[in-house]
């Protein structure tokens, strides 16, 4: 993934149970590279998620709208 605005955010912790063994299974597979890498492309796909949830939510409301 490339910088482009400078932001830098340090993460450290421990993750367990499910969330570590999803993260072995993604690296196992060869999804992602690192742990680090893996995170990053959770949080990437959670607001990718988010973004498409809002814009349903935003297209549902017009919809409602537009029957009155």
């Amino acid at each position: 993934m490339a910088k482009t605005d400078g932001l830098e955010i340090r993460i450290n912790g421990t993750l367990r149970d499910e969330p570590a063994r999803v993260l072995r299974e993604l690296k196992r597979r060869g999804l992602c590279r690192s742990n680090m890498d893996g995170i990053s492309q959770g949080l990437l796909t959670l607001y990718e998620k988010t973004l498409n949830r809002d814009a349903q939510a935003s297209r549902l409301e017009t919809l409602k709208e537009a029957g009155r």
